[in-house]
Order: structure tokens, then C-alpha cells, then sequence
């Protein structure tokens, strides 16, 4: 590891951040912060929003590099631009980000196999057994009763269970020395939070240090022993935990201390503006109740008791969803927590975030009014205060309370009946949660409704009636003066009569769930599609289940099926390549023209095309290029090298090629047996590879990836790697069908391979990909073509039927899925 190394050791702590400044362009984050830890200590770090918190924590990690000064860390001195997240990682950083940095695509143990695994791309035997064991143990110690299986993807999970997942998966980190956490419990519930402190009490006595960011000063009072406030980059005041009082520190912020109100009663009691009346699904059961007009209705409980399962039913009912439960009479908006995954228009300004869901206030004549717009965005940019250049600045400048403050202005900016927030105030500093609490005040005056879930059972204070909820129903209801934080505690743990039966048996849920997931995943869907079709031939000519007509059907498909399997892994790290058909038809005029006369020569060609293809995702990731401009640059160049070597279709298949594909083996031709492995060797390399994980995290969530130390670069050359070998079997087998070799006949491919890996189950982001699907994809394409042959369909009409009968598949997909999410 090569560093700039100083002659100093460390003496009274352990990590020390020196003078540390950081400038993004013009903006200046953190001016000259110093911030010494200690063995076993716990640091509580606040501040306002925007103040320079998780900048901070991202020079530590290595995941910002600081312009100025200079990190200690274990031992050794590191100047701010050479510290790193490798070295971070060595030295025993962990951090659990604010914002999630797990990966949605893999399961649970994999995010912790990334974590703590080591950066070797084959794994030890066994691995996979021993972090199921490891990961499913440490969620057990940390969060009791937890309800996650460590098999399931992350994706499936609640927003508090990802939080947990977040927490455990730093907590596991090798040689853990600090552990770095950024609003930790922003998503828990009390009796989760409690949990997290013991286990954070645990790490304290075996002197590891905690750094603990929060806008909760109750937590941080509760569990810190020393607290550092941040405001505009800066630290303004550093002391023992035990010589400060909460008031005190929100004065240290800038801030005061709200006085505690008793709710308005502004409802209009006659006037119901929502009706749930014994609503009932997979997760909830016979829940009634009602909100009045003007009024603030609070929804509380133990997380994962149905709360955010209820909002989801009421909003669809605002929004036209059919429901025999719920009645609402008027428009409803809706605030998410998760501003990463529901809230945030990454690529959109402050302004265009902020009015989008008031787009029908703001058109004249069917179109929108410019001046409207620049009017509504300015007054909640002025109204919410937003730390940022102006209105127009990104939403991704913003930090992370500011953004849920773009969001909080979107919803009530709509004007609708009914807002109705899930856990807005999800880390939002103090001052601006009272802002937000005086804005819900405001338009509940002005008879418009809130029905608001939270975390914090505190602001069921705001409110003027709190359900509290428990295992999916209304397990009491408080009002006026019998709303307390004890009350609703008490409440949530309360046990609940569930009243009649369930509608289906668990056991049958289950196992219609588990048939639903496997005729609705990608494999599943392709897989049935191809043996749809291969009936329907048969129907057509019995010669198809011939060896002699397997051997035609899946030959022709070989060449597909091998760029399709090439596309798909461009596709899982997140580019698509449009020049893939002409890499490949590269290869087939190599194959029929330089391979044939000399094999040494050709396999060297080959090779180079294989460098050459490789070396697109150097300079995609280096230059910063988007993938598709670049594939589309290579396309001509693929083009244009292979008509240079054959103008025109001509050359010839090499006679060990053609030995190849003409194998005798058992029972099946030799072509089925070539799909069999292809398939087989694709879900190899994505889902038992141990770097295969890694490359699928990458698809996803490159920055998560990349924080636990790993190499996005190195993994998109490995992805373009892989996807060239494929290539170059591709280029092989269309040699083999067409006895010779065309540079215009492969183009295309590059189409007919993304409608593939599309019908095959893959999508073109979060690194979701199905091998075994985009096999049985290609081979249905190839033989949907055939099929309209004996069919005589004329072949005008050939590509657009073949485009209907695939549009038809992935609606019906698509559907299906959609009543598995429902």
C-alpha cells in the first residue's frame, strides 16, 4: 500500500482528521475541521442541515478526498488527496451512510459478503454457508425478532429493515476500530432504537469508537460521551456530554427550543374526507377508521405493524385505485421518507422537484404557464429555506434534510385535499422540523387534512388524533389529552384480537407466492414462451422434434444466443452496447477469412478484438462517457475494420470449426448441449461467482460498492471482458451457420440482442439480469422467425409480427408482476 508516510505515531487516539477543507467548484463545505478519536469513545456529532456533517464522515472514509489536510489514521499520516476508501477500510473505518448504501439487487448476506469478505475474486468453499450463518447472526444479536431472511434481496424489504441491514453490515466489518454513523435511526422505531444503543454500548466496551450523527439530541445525549456541533462547515462548539443540555445545544445550532403546543382542533367533525372500513390484505387486518376535514390524523406503532401498507391503500384510493375499503371524497398528495427510491428526480433542479405535482394549477391553454411555475417554485424556495445557490441548483447539491424539504414542498404545493406524509421529517434537523410542524399547522387551518406516520413518537404530539397500530391492525385510538409519548409506547405494545379469519391460509399464500415469483421472474416467463413455441411448430411439422430439426433450430439461434449473453453482461453493470452486432460481425469475417488460412494469426486477431473490445469500458469510466455514444462510435469502426478485410460476403467456415458444431453426442445434437452450458456458465458467473456478486452490486449501486472498497473500474473492464468472450463465440457460430462470413449481416444482431435480454427477464439498471432466461429468450426470437416461415407468412410482415408477439409477452409480463407486487 503505497501512501505519503510521516514519522509521527499516534499517541492519545486513534484516528485524528487535521485542518481538513473541502471545496466542490465554488461552494466550500468544510473550512479547516479537526476532529481527534479516541479509543471506546462515542462522539456525537449535530448540526443543522447542510452544515458539512456527512462531507466530514466522507473524508474520513476516503469516500470524499479533502483539497486540504491531512487524516492519521492508525498509525500513519495520509495527505487528503492520496487517503482512500481501501485504506479506510484497513484501518478498521466502517461507516453506515444516511443514505442507503446496500445494494437492492443482491440478497441480504451478499451485502454483508461484499462488506466484509476479502477482495479476491474467487471465494473460499463454503463462503456463501458461512456469511448466511454470519450475517442472519448478527442481525439476531443487534436487532432481536428482526422478521428479515438473509436470503431475500434487500429490495423486498421495508424501509426499516433496510435500515437494519445498513446498520448490521458496517457493524461486521473486519478489524472494526470506528464505526461511523449518519442518522442511524431515522427509520427505527423505539424498541428498534433501544436495541441499537445496547449493541452500540457493547462496541463501546470493547474499545471501538462510535461517531453518531443525528437531529435527535435526546439520542445524542442519551448515548454519546463527548459532542461536536458543526454549522456552515465549521466546528463552533466541542465538550463532554455530561456538561450540556439539549436547549443549549439547539442555541449552539442557532436555534430555540419549540414550546410544547396542544394540537388545533380545526376539524370539521361532520365531514368525513377519508373512510377505511374493515380493510383487509396480506398485511392488514380489519382495520377501521376515518379523517374529518382541517384535521391531523397520526398513524404510530411498532415498525412494520401495516403503517405505511395502510397509506399506500388510502393514496390509491385518492388516485382512482378500485377499493371496496376505502372511500376518500377529494385529491390526495404523498410525501415519502424514502427520498432516494420514491422522493428525489435526481437528474432535476430544487424548482422542477418542488412543483411537479402541481403541474394542473400551473397550465394555461394545455400548457404550462413559465411564469406560474418560476412563481410557485420561488415562493416554497423562499418559504422552506433552502441552503443551495438558488432554485434552479440540482437536487442532488442539496443535502440530504434539504432534499426532504423539496419534497415536503412538492406535496403540500399541490393544493390536495388530503397530504398524507410517510416519516417526513426522516433526517431533518431540529429547526426545520419546526418549520415543517408550523406548515402542517398552517394548511390544516385552512380545512385541508394530514394524515402523518412517524418514527418519532413525540410528533403524535402535533397531532389532534393518533392510531397506533399493531400486526397490521388499529389497536387504539387517542385523542386530546390521551395523546402522550407513554401512551402510544404503552399502545404499540399492546396485544391485538385480529378479529375472523384470514382470508387465505398461510400455507396457501405462500405456495401461490412461490409459484406467482416463478412464472412471473424473467427465466420463468421466457422459459414458458419457448416451450409455447416449440409446441405450436411441432404442431406445424413434426420434423422439429427430430435430432435433425433440433439440430437446424438451435444451431441458427446459437449465434443470438451467444451476443445476447454478451449484451446482458454490459447490461448488468448499467451501459448498453449498440455496436455489439458489429463487434461480433468483426469476428465472424476474422473467423471465415484470417482463422481459416492460418490459426495462429487468426486466434492473434481475435485476441486483439478482444483487447480492443475490452478497452471500450476504459474509456467510457475514464472519460466520463456515456456508453451509448461510445458503443455507437464503435460500431462504425467494427463496421468499417471488417468490410476492409472482406468487402463482400465470402470467406469460409474453418474445418475444426465446423468439427466443432457437428459433434455426435448423446441423446441431443451437440447445439442443445452448447445452450445448455451457455446458460449454465452465464448463471455461474452472476449468481455463484463470488465476484459475479460484486459485479451485480456494481449494476446497481456503484457508490455503495465502491465505498466497501471495491473497484468500479476494475469491475467494468471485467464486465466488457466477459461479454467479449461471448462476443467472440458469437462471431464463431454465425461463421459456422453461414458457412462463410458477411460484415452487413450482423448488424442486426445489436437489436435483436436487447429485445432479448428484455424478453429474457433483464432490466437496463439496478444490475438485474437472468442467464438462464436470456438463453430461452434467444431461442425463442430465432424460432418465432422460423415459425412464421412454415407459417408463410410473407416476409414484409415478418419483423413487425415478431415485434407484436414480443410487445404481447412483456405486457402480459408485466402484468403479472404487477398482481405479484399487489
Amino acid at each position: 500500500m503505497k501512501n505519503e508516510q510521516l514519522n509521527e505515531k499516534i499517541p492519545d487516539f486513534c484516528f485524528r482528521l487535521q485542518d481538513i477543507t473541502k471545496k466542490f467548484e465554488s461552494t466550500v463545505a468544510l473550512t479547516h475541521m479537526s476532529l481527534e478519536v479516541r479509543p471506546g469513545e462515542i462522539i456525537g456529532l449535530i448540526g443543522p442541515n447542510g452544515a458539512g456533517k456527512s462531507t466530514l464522515m466522507g473524508v474520513f472514509t476516503g469516500v470524499v478526498p479533502a483539497t486540504e489536510g491531512r487524516i492519521e489514521a492508525d498509525g500513519q499520516v495520509y495527505s487528503g488527496e492520496k487517503y482512500s476508501t481501501t485504506i479506510a477500510r484497513l484501518c478498521g473505518i466502517a461507516c453506515c451512510y444516511q443514505e442507503f448504501s446496500v445494494c437492492a439487487n443482491l440478497a441480504v448476506y451478499e451485502n454483508f459478503a461484499i462488506t466484509v469478505m476479502d477482495h479476491k475474486p474467487f471465494g473460499e468453499r463454503g463462503w456463501r454457508k458461512k456469511m448466511i450463518r454470519q450475517s442472519q447472526a448478527i442481525l439476531d444479536e443487534v436487532f432481536p425478532d428482526n422478521q428479515i431472511n438473509v436470503r431475500s434481496k434487500v429490495a423486498s424489504l421495508s424501509i426499516e429493515q433496510k435500515q437494519m441491514v445498513e446498520i448490521c453490515c458496517a457493524m461486521a466489518t473486519n478489524g472494526l476500530k470506528v464505526l461511523i454513523l449518519d442518522e442511524p435511526t431515522s427509520s427505527l422505531t423505539n424498541d428498534r432504537i433501544e436495541q441499537f444503543h445496547r449493541a452500540i454500548r457493547g462496541l463501546k466496551e470493547k474499545q471501538i469508537s462510535v461517531i453518531y450523527i443525528s437531529h435527535k439530541l435526546e439520542e445524542i445525549i442519551r448515548i454519546s460521551t463527548r459532542i461536536l456541533v458543526m454549522k456552515n462547515g465549521e466546528k463552533t462548539w466541542e465538550g463532554e456530554t455530561q456538561n450540556v443540555t439539549a436547549e443549549e445545544l439547539v442555541n449552539l445550532m442557532g436555534g430555540s427550543i419549540a414550546v410544547r403546543r396542544e394540537a388545533e382542533k380545526n376539524r370539521i367533525e361532520e365531514e368525513h374526507l377519508v373512510d377505511v372500513k374493515d380493510l383487509s390484505n396480506d398485511v392488514l387486518h380489519h382495520v377501521n377508521m376515518h379523517v374529518c376535514k382541517g384535521e391531523v390524523v397520526g398513524i404510530s406503532g411498532l415498525g412494520g405493524s401495516g403503517q405505511r401498507e395502510l397509506l399506500n391503500e388510502i393514496y390509491r384510493a385518492a388516485k382512482g385505485g378500485r377499493s371496496q375499503y376505502v372511500s376518500i371524497s377529494g385529491d390526495a398528495s404523498f410525501v415519502s421518507g424514502d427520498r432516494q427510491k420514491e422522493g428525489i428526480f435526481k437528474l432535476w433542479s430544487i424548482a422542477d422537484n418542488t412543483i411537479i405535482s402541481s403541474l394542473k394549477l400551473l397550465t394555461g391553454r394545455k400548457l404550462l404557464d413559465e411564469r406560474q411555475c418560476d412563481d410557485l417554485a420561488q415562493r416554497w424556495y423562499d418559504k422552506l429555506k433552502f441552503k443551495a445557490a438558488g432554485k434552479e441548483d440540482l437536487i442532488t447539491n442539496l443535502s440530504g434534510g434539504n432534499q426532504q424539504k423539496a419534497i415536503i414542498g412538492r406535496g403540500i404545493a399541490s393544493e390536495a385535499d388530503l397530504i398524507i406524509f410517510d416519516d417526513p421529517t426522516r433526517g431533518v434537523d431540529a429547526g426545520t422540523k419546526k418549520e415543517i410542524y408550523s406548515i402542517i399547522e398552517e394548511i390544516s387551518g385552512l380545512g385541508k387534512s394530514v394524515i402523518w406516520y412517524s418514527t418519532e413518537d413525540n410528533e403524535m404530539l402535533e397531532c389532534s388524533r393518533v392510531y397506533v397500530m399493531r400486526n397490521g391492525t388499529i389497536a387504539a385510538e387517542l385523542e386530546g389529552d390521551e395523546i402522550s409519548v407513554d401512551a402510544v409506547v404503552a399502545t404499540s405494545f399492546q396485544d391485538v384480537e385480529q378479529g375472523g379469519e384470514r382470508r387465505d391460509t398461510k400455507e396457501k399464500e405462500s405456495m401461490g407466492k412461490r409459484m406467482l415469483s416463478v412464472l412471473t421472474s424473467g427465466s420463468g416467463i421466457s422459459v414458458l414462451v419457448l416451450i409455447a413455441i416449440w409446441l405450436i411448430m411441432g404442431m406445424f411439422n413434426s420434423n422439429v422434434n427430430t435430432r435433425m430439426g433440433m439440430t437446424y433450430m438451435i444451431g441458427t439461434a446459437l449465434p443470438l444466443v451467444f451476443v445476447s449473453i454478451g449484451q446482458m453482461f454490459i447490461v448488468e453493470s448499467g451501459d448498453i452496447n449498440l455496436g455489439i452486432g458489429n463487434a461480433m460481425g468483426l469476428v465472424s469475417v476474422i473467423s471465415a477469412t484470417i482463422l481459416a488460412e492460418n490459426i495462429g494469426m487468426g486466434l492473434l486477431a481475435i485476441l486483439g478484438v478482444w483487447i480492443l473490445y475490452s478497452a471500450v469500458a476504459v474509456l467510457i469510466h475514464k472519460r466520463n462517457m456515456p456508453s451509448i455514444v461510445v458503443s455507437l462510435g464503435m460500431m462504425s469502426i467494427w463496421l468499417g475494420i471488417a468490410l476492409l478485410l472482406l468487402p463482400t460476403p465470402g470467406g469460409r467456415a474453418p474445418e475444426w470449426l465446423n468439427a466443432i458444431f457437428t459433434i455426435r453426442t448423446p441423446v441431443l445434437p451437440v447445439q442443445v448441449y452448447m445452450c445448455v452450458i451457455a446458460a449454465a456458465a452465464g448463471y455461474w458467473l452472476v449468481f455463484r461467482f463470488k465476484y459475479g456478486m460484486v459485479l451485480r452490486g456494481i449494476g446497481d449501486n456503484p457508490g455503495a460498492v465502491s465505498k466497501r472498497g471495491w473497484s468500479y473500474f476494475t469491475a467494468h473492464v471485467v464486465t466488457y471482458a466477459i461479454s467479449g468472450f461471448f462476443v467472440i463465440l458469437a462471431g464463431m457460430a454465425m461463421t459456422y451457420v453461414s458457412k462463410g462470413a458477411d460484415a452487413n449481416a450482423a448488424f442486426s444482431y445489436q437489436m435483436m440482442s436487447i429485445a432479448t435480454i428484455l424478453l429474457g427477464g433483464c432490466a437496463f439498471s439496478g444490475g438485474i439480469v437472468e442467464p438462464v432466461g436470456v438463453v430461452a429468450g434467444a431461442l425463442s426470437i430465432s424460432m418465432i422467425s422460423s415459425m412464421l416461415t412454415f407459417m408463410q407468412i410473407n416476409s414484409n410482415y415478418r419483423t413487425g409480427v415478431i415485434g407484436v408477439i414480443l410487445l404481447i409477452v412483456l405486457i402480459c409480463g408485466a402484468t403479472l408482476k404487477r398482481r405479484k407486487v399487489n
